[in-house]
């Protein structure tokens, strides 16, 4: 792919995408699915992040984007029924190899320590890494700016450091200008996905 093209800089290690849209309609999983498809797709280890979406639903977009299944499909997802210590166990997702849970969309505490753990087990393989963030938006309603852009900025020095591919859904439309702009600096590029 020539150099500039959005999938080609997708598939580059150490990135990370904030993906603007909404996701009420099947742009914004198209892309998604665009960007978890990295080029080693026969040597990929997949994590998926959903904060209120159910595992299931981000599960079946991995299931349309890669040709071959994943090494290992990870979900993390908040779970405001789940037991109060995080890494409970949740019901088995078809088509995920571990599911985690943690508290609720406000414990990001919880949720770092979640994802660090899953960097860290995967630390040793050679395998490519996608990661999606599903979404940032409801992470904005349970906690405030502040604390959202601390933890995003770990999780993405995190996939920099391990040269891992990530992108993060947001939903512009649910956020004032200020919150937008305060964001951006954590990102590599960003993209908006529009029906038009």
């Amino acid at each position: 792919m020539a150099p500039g093209d959005p999938q080609s800089e997708a598939t580059e290690t150490g990135s990370n995408v904030l993906l603007r849209g909404t996701w009420l309609d099947g742009v914004n999983d198209d892309r998604c699915a665009d960007l978890l498809a990295v080029d080693r797709t026969d040597e990929v280890k997949v994590l998926l992040i959903t904060i209120t979406m159910a595992p299931r639903t981000r599960v079946r977009t991995v299931d349309s984007a890669l040709d071959t299944d994943p090494e290992e499909v990870a979900v993390i997802t908040t779970d405001p029924d789940a037991g109060s210590t995080p890494g409970d166990s949740a019901p088995s997702v078809p088509g995920a190899t571990t599911v985690t849970t943690t508290r609720n969309p406000g414990d990001l505490t919880g949720l770092g320590v979640s994802i660090m753990d899953r960097f860290s087990d995967w630390e040793s393989d050679d395998a490519a890494v996608s990661v999606c963030l599903h979404s940032i938006t409801p992470l904005l309603q349970y906690n405030t700016l502040d604390e959202v852009f601390h933890f995003l900025r770990i999780v993405t020095d995190e996939v920099a450091s391990a040269g891992a591919v990530a992108h993060y859904h947001l939903d512009p439309t649910a956020h004032d200008e200020q919150t937008r702009q305060r964001l951006l600096p954590l990102f590599d590029r960003t993209e908006d996905v529009t029906t038009e």
